[in-house]
């Protein structure tokens, strides 16, 4: 049996605690509340992490930070009456019944509003009222209230309602801003017409629907009013379909990318051979008509340079020592679909250049977080600094060095000194990790697009994780970055941003960090995703326009969070909700959704039939 107290009290001191949290009567109110107990059944594993979770009718329970935080805001007194808009699961409405004498919640969805009423009896908290309604014109019966939260994006104008219940001097804790991105506010009656508002920090929460919010009129949930279509119609009246890749029409798509100088392109996986045939044709018709010279890749810099050395012609035994791409996940870049792509690269005979994101570069790297933690080991940072910066030297004093070599060697020493950060960082806490090594993603494709040149212009193949732009998911409201924002914040229209999607068959992916490959099913999507509502429009295999001006229609339509899948080189159906599902924006997130609904695995290059030398080489089969 769990020990779910144990398990609450440890997520408190890490996830609350010690990120400055220091309201006592607040902790105290989380620790009393069960939230294994708010969370669907198959997600109780997940119930003490400190993110945000999916329930029904495609809403979510907030993080238990964000609860927290809002909770301390509202800097309550023991009498206290509290309205909160926007019940969910009734969580946090648990907890706020921990700290005043009586909480009333309304919730617009009916199947939420009654089984947050269950639980809360279940559970003998009789301190909350729960209604069915639009929260946006509060509670008038009950008014004024001494506090209010809202757990629901508002409008940057707050429903006035909701104002004018609070009693003077009255709290009201509300995100408002864009529909998908906001503002947390605490706003402080402090006269019949007068507000002080104070900013809180950037979050993301689900609209908040009704008559003085947003409207409901755009969103697919159910038939959409005033005769507009659902959501999947409108998907399959927008998208442009296509057959086989090798004969998709791309004319549109090359027209919308127009004169990008970073075209991302994604992945939902790294072992579906769709997704890389895609990204394939659409990257060589990148290189032959609109002047791409450079091919960025999620992988280590060593076996993507020897690879770069064998479609320009050259040797890669200079830059590296074995087989590329030989240590764990080996399918991800030694599959038949890349050794064809890498095969058609060196017939076309021009310079590609690929950089490499930090995959774990010994066999234990957290290994090095502990002993960069004790205060006796000296930590490698200085030698590696040391190290980087006699290579620059030599680049400026040196005019005997290869300027491609001399290139190649800087970049690895950059890599080892974003290591030595990236791997202490790790040892603290996934969000630093996350922020260095896309960081150092980044950095490195600036440092490539410099070397090649003002004209040089960039093709990056790395998983939508790392190409959507982070803002318009849930990593974003967590404080995690990535290479796609900050693609986006520096070049601006000059990036375009391509995901892509999948619904069910076959994916290469192991059970367990180190394990052996296997070929698993992909289960079909869930409902209330990205994934089932493309499924849902019946076509096979669709690009789909997200831009402002393509389709505003369905843009509109997608607009509201969703689910949307993510599976990397591990993937474990049996926790499928929990392990690879998140929040998302998908017009907010990509430019472009190419969609297959049905995918097959990639074939490994060590499964493969024997094939002659300069089809497989470098990969050495």
């Amino acid at each position: 049996m769990q020990d779910f107290a144990k398990r609450r009290n440890d997520m408190i001191q890490k996830h609350l605690a010690a990120r400055g949290l220091r309201d006592q009567p607040v902790l105290n109110a989380v620790r009393s509340v069960p939230r294994e107990q708010f969370v669907p059944a198959e997600l109780v594993e997940s119930a003490y992490e400190d993110s945000p979770l999916p329930i029904a009718a495609g809403q979510t329970i907030s993080q238990p930070y964000v609860v927290a935080v809002m909770a301390a805001a509202l800097d309550l007194a023991p009498t206290d009456r509290v309205l909160e808009v926007g019940a969910g699961s009734g969580y946090a409405a648990a907890v706020l019944a921990h700290l005043v004498e009586h909480v009333y919640t309304i919730e617009r969805h009916a199947e939420l509003a009654e089984a947050a009423m269950a639980t809360l009896a279940r559970l003998g908290i009789d301190n909350v009222t729960v209604r069915h309604g639009d929260g946006t014109q509060g509670w008038p019966e009950e008014a004024p209230f001494d506090a209010i939260v809202v757990s629901a994006g508002s409008p940057e104008e707050i429903p006035p309602p909701l104002l004018e219940q609070l009693t003077i001097g009255g709290r009201l804790v509300i995100p408002a801003g864009s529909e998908h991105l906001q503002k947390l506010w605490q706003v402080i009656r402090i006269g019949a017409d007068d507000y002080q508002r104070k900013d809180l920090g950037s979050v993301r929460f689900v609209p908040l629907i009704g008559k003085d919010g947003w409207q409901d009129s755009a969103l697919p949930h159910g038939p959409l009013r005033s005769g507009r279509k659902t959501l999947p119609h409108l998907i399959e009246r927008n998208c442009e379909r296509f057959g086989a890749i090798e004969h998709a029409d791309l004319g549109g798509l090359m027209q919308r990318i127009g004169d990008a100088r970073l075209v991302l392109l994604g992945e939902a996986s790294h072992g579906t051979a769709e997704f890389y045939d895609m990204r394939a044709r659409i990257t060589r018709q990148l290189i032959e008509h609109k002047g791409s010279n450079v091919v960025a890749v999620e992988a280590d810099w060593p076996d993507a340079a020897a690879i770069h050395a064998h479609v320009r012609g050259a040797s890669s035994q200079r830059v590296h020592d074995g087989r590329p791409f030989s240590r764990f996940p080996t399918w991800m870049w030694a599959n038949e679909s890349v050794a064809q792509f890498v095969s058609r690269l060196r017939e076309h005979n021009a310079a590609r250049e690929r950089y490499g994101c930090l995959l774990p570069w010994r066999d234990d790297p957290a290994g090095y977080g502990r002993m960069a933690r004790n205060d006796g080991f000296r930590a490698c940072e200085d030698q590696v600094v040391a190290i980087l910066r006699n290579l620059e030297q030599k680049r400026c004093e040196d005019p005997g060095w290869d300027g491609e070599r001399l290139f190649d060697a800087t970049q690895n020493a950059r890599l080892v000194t974003s290591a030595e950060r990236y791997y202490r960082a790790m040892y603290y806490g996934s969000r630093a990790s996350w922020n260095l090594r896309d960081q150092h993603m980044f950095d490195t494709l600036e440092a490539v697009l410099q070397f090649r040149g003002r004209d040089s212009k960039a093709v990056v193949w790395a998983h939508n994780s790392h190409l959507g732009d982070a803002r318009a998911t849930e990593m974003g409201s967590q404080g995690e970055h990535n290479v796609g924002q900050l693609v986006r914040q520096t070049y601006r229209d000059r990036a375009y941003l391509i995901g892509f999607g999948t619904n069910h068959g076959t994916v290469a992916a192991a059970s367990t960090w180190g394990g052996p490959m296997e070929v698993k099913n992909v289960q079909p999507s869930l409902p209330g995703s990205y994934e089932r509502a493309c499924h849902d429009s019946r076509v096979p295999r669709f690009m789909l326009p997200l831009r402002p001006g393509d389709g505003d229609e369905v843009r509109a339509a997608l607009l509201e969070p969703r689910l949307e899948r993510a599976i990397g080189v591990i993937y474990r159906p049996e926790n499928e909700r929990q392990s690879h599902y998140f929040q998302a924006t998908l017009p907010e997130q990509f430019d472009e959704y190419i969609g297959f609904d049905q995918t097959r695995a990639v074939t490994p290059l060590s499964a493969a039939p024997a094939r002659r030398p300069a089809q497989t080489f470098p990969f050495g089969v």
